[in-house]
């Protein structure tokens, strides 16, 4: 086991539990729940770390097996909302979503702001994963520099990514 996970500590990720002891199966459940709030509040960091380098208003890193987002940051919750909605229209729209993609596609809010959605594969560690993010900066989105954002996310949100495919505990 910790050759497939680093974090594996065996001292402290077993439990002795009993269906009839109900302490022992809380304790082993109020670890598990412990480990993942702090680990949120390092993600939840990393993540805007990575809006700010790109400029977004939105960012959000999709597990591209599941759809679940991961890791995301939000300047305004109504962005966060569009954005999700963006995101699940956009994906029943890609024919073969085996193939690399790239969706970009303007939406006009109130007081005429105009959030730009981008919506990109990714791939880290052998993984893929999709980007998503609404930003204002119509240059960025003209100008998509891929490589340069698949850099920042990489760079930023690496140990989280990694993190992830520890946590999946792969078995042979």
């Amino acid at each position: 086991m910790t050759d497939k996970c680093p974090f594996f500590n065996p001292a402290k990720d077993f439990f002795r539990t009993s269906v009839r002891i109900r302490s022992s199966i809380l304790g082993a459940f109020s670890h598990i729940f412990r480990g993942i709030s702090l680990i949120q509040d390092g993600v939840k960091e990393a993540t805007t770390s990575v809006a700010e380098g790109l400029d977004a208003d939105f960012f959000g890193l999709y597990d591209f097996r599941s759809n679940i987002c991961f890791a995301r940051f939000a300047k305004e919750e109504e962005l966060e909302d569009l954005a999700h909605n963006a995101y699940y229209d956009a994906i029943e729209s890609i024919v073969d979503i085996r193939e690399p993609f790239l969706r970009i596609r303007r939406y006009t809010l109130e007081d005429n702001v105009n959030e730009i959605f981008i919506l990109r594969d990714l791939k880290f560690s052998g993984e893929r994963y999709i980007m998503a993010m609404l930003t204002t900066d119509e240059n960025m989105a003209k100008d998509l520099d891929q490589d340069a954002i698949q850099e920042i996310i990489e760079e930023k949100l690496r140990d989280w990514i990694e993190f992830r495919g520890y946590a999946a505990f792969p078995m042979e």
